[in-house]
């Protein structure tokens, strides 16, 4: 039944030594820093963008905030969502 069957093969080194996967981790995690500040600007411009067109009416309130402080606290975190999206971005 198992006549047919083929041995695996064992390598006798690895591919891929300690070192060397130290040297790439440590190169992929400076890509993914890198690429996650001009993602962050990118958001906080998209972010900035949209919440500076819409209209402000400083006499209502969005629960209880002024409408200023609610679109900049909605533009801050447009900028840390493409922060924290940024590595993900440079892992590519």
């Amino acid at each position: 039944m198992f006549a047919h069957t083929r041995r695996l093969q064992t390598a006798t080194e690895p591919a891929l030594n300690w070192e060397e996967f130290f040297t790439l981790r440590k190169q992929r995690r400076l890509w993914e820093r890198l690429a996650a500040l001009p993602c962050a600007m990118l958001g906080l411009g998209a972010g900035a963008a949209v919440f500076a067109s819409l209209p402000v009416n400083p006499q209502q309130t969005f629960m209880g905030f002024d409408p200023l402080i609610v679109f900049g606290g909605a533009t801050m975190f447009c900028g840390v969502l493409g922060f924290v999206g940024g590595p993900s971005v440079g892992r590519i």
